[in-house]
């Protein structure tokens, strides 16, 4: 029996170095601070790691929605160097006229920046697929200036409308597709 034993074991190929992959517990949304309870580890090959692996995520804030399993990557972290997150596109602060309307939006958000002239009412929609990046804690404006800043990334085309928007006209958005 025992060299039976031995013989099994001898012929099994060998185990493949593994380690301990942090995963999203559950499923997380976009805007959520990570919390140890969001998290939970599991064994992987080596070789299945994913790059840019977050090595801790408690207290990060989630730049979109992570599903349960999924390992959490610098490309899903909104961090302070918010540009990076989003090649291809600027990130920029703008003020949305209704600071009710700021209070409606998530970070995740994919919206489309409309331009509202006020003397005329006409629309001008001026930047497609922006999408919020950070939002203030306070979205009831200032005392000084009405409306509220949300912070976007958006495609470099956009900028300059978009900004020109926030200041001299009404900036409003609509949630894109």
């Amino acid at each position: 029996m025992a060299a039976v034993g031995c013989g099994i074991v001898a012929i099994q190929p060998p185990q493949e170095p593994t380690f301990a992959l942090t995963v999203a517990a559950r499923d997380l949304a976009a805007g959520t601070e990570v919390s140890s309870h969001d998290l939970t580890e599991v064994r992987v090959p080596r070789d299945a790691a994913p790059s840019a692996l977050v090595s801790d995520p408690t207290g990060k804030r989630l730049l979109s929605p992570v599903r349960a399993g999924e390992p959490i990557t610098e490309a899903r972290i909104v961090d302070t160097g918010l540009s990076a997150g989003y090649p291809g596109r600027v990130v920029v602060p703008v003020r949305l006229t209704d600071p009710d309307v700021a209070a409606l939006l998530a970070v995740g958000d994919k919206v489309d920046l409309l331009s509202i002239d006020p003397e005329t009412g006409a629309a001008l929609l001026v930047g497609r697929d922006a999408l919020v990046v950070r939002l203030p804690r306070d979205r009831g404006g200032s005392a000084s200036l009405p409306g509220a800043v949300i912070v976007l990334a958006l495609d470099s085309g956009a900028v300059s409308d978009t900004m020109e928007a926030s200041v001299r006209k009404y900036l409003t958005i609509q949630w894109s597709s």
